[in-house]
């Protein structure tokens, strides 16, 4: 679909590493290509894939004018090309479901992402579904890679002034918010039947966009595919914050979804909120389901956060700070003993 896009000749080739990156110029996404070798590896029964694609682009442009109007964003000549140039020659095709790695684009306006990515994955399902006289899922598994990180400053040193906080103040941080639909995880009551890869811990050491890792995240979103669409037996969401309490005047971070047990790659990545300043805090232990973070000296805490930068886990590898151990689901590189958190942000009982 990119190189008819391109003005190019469709050519099918074998799909081999060689043909997917070097005679297709790297058009066919690495991601995908990896995402379809861990199904294939697991299920063995083919896995088609359909790339439909074009780099530095905006949602918006993948949306229909109809799925725009909801979200009251304008229906203009930047907007909706993409969707009726490289989706809509592809509704009458029956599809299992989508995985979808976008987003960067629109990081000048999270909130709007907030609206837009949701009601485009209606959108899509309702459209390939009549497409399709019903053979495709009204409900089809739609997949995302949430976005990894970028630039390379340092974090965690001194408080942070924000007199008022929003999660959708711009950047990398509400986008990523906003791919959850404020939620910080999936699925969930606006994004049913939703599944994601965390990628956020495979940064470039220059502070570049996309990583160059690219198969752990692909095998996180294969991971993710695999549990909720194929049913196989695996842990994929990552551990998730189920509430935050108050232990000897430390906070008590608990977590679900922790697979074999949490584990600390690094004891930076939290902040707590007085109302005036984002203080950063250390975890001092893990013990079975929970963290202890060290809040001493600090009052009035009303909220919590985790990995809230566009760069968060410094530059160095799988360095974030809060990771579940699980079991490998199969020997493809990239395959990684543990699945990192997700941003978080959470409210802080009263002592």
């Amino acid at each position: 679909i990119n190189a008819e896009y391109m003005g190019e000749p469709l050519i099918w080739e074998p799909w081999t590493p060689a043909s997917v990156f070097t005679t297709w110029k790297a058009y066919f996404s690495s991601t995908c290509w990896l995402y379809g070798r861990a199904l294939f590896d697991h299920l063995q029964v083919p896995i088609g894939l359909v790339e439909s694609c074009l780099g530095g682009t905006r949602d918006e442009q993948w949306s229909s004018p109809e799925a725009l109007d909801k979200c009251s964003v304008a229906a203009d000549e930047k907007n909706s090309g993409l969707w009726n140039a490289m989706i809509v020659p592809l509704l009458g095709m029956t599809i299992r479901g989508v995985a979808y790695y976008q987003g960067e684009s629109n990081e000048g306006n999270p909130l709007s992402y907030n609206c837009t990515f949701p009601t485009m994955i209606d959108d899509w399902r309702a459209r390939w579904h009549a497409g399709t006289d019903g053979q495709t899922d009204p409900l089809f598994p739609w997949g995302f890679m949430q976005l990894n990180s970028r630039d390379n400053a340092t974090h965690y040193t001194a408080p942070v002034p924000s007199a008022h906080f929003s999660p959708y103040d711009g950047g990398f941080v509400g986008i990523r918010w906003a791919q959850t639909a404020g939620y910080g995880y999936v699925p969930n009551p606006r994004q049913q039947n939703v599944f994601m890869g965390v990628a956020i811990d495979t940064p470039n050491a220059n502070g570049a966009v996309h990583s160059i890792f690219k198969a752990p995240g692909s095998l996180r979103l294969a991971r993710s595919a695999l549990a909720t669409v194929y049913g196989k037996p695996y842990d994929w969401t990552g551990p998730q914050i189920t509430s935050v309490s108050w232990s000897n005047h430390n906070l008590q971070v608990t977590y679900t979804h922790i697979g074999l047990g949490l584990e600390l790659h690094s004891q930076d990545g939290f902040e707590v909120y007085n109302g005036t300043y984002w203080n950063p805090v250390k975890t001092t232990s893990v013990s079975g389901n929970s963290i202890i973070l060290d809040v001493a000296g600090l009052s009035n805490l009303t909220q919590l956060r985790y990995l809230w930068y566009a760069d968060p886990c410094t530059c160095d590898l799988f360095k974030c700070a809060v990771y579940a151990r699980e079991p490998l689901i199969g020997a493809l590189t990239g395959d990684e003993p543990f699945l990192p958190a997700a941003p978080a942000l959470v409210a802080i009982p009263p002592p």
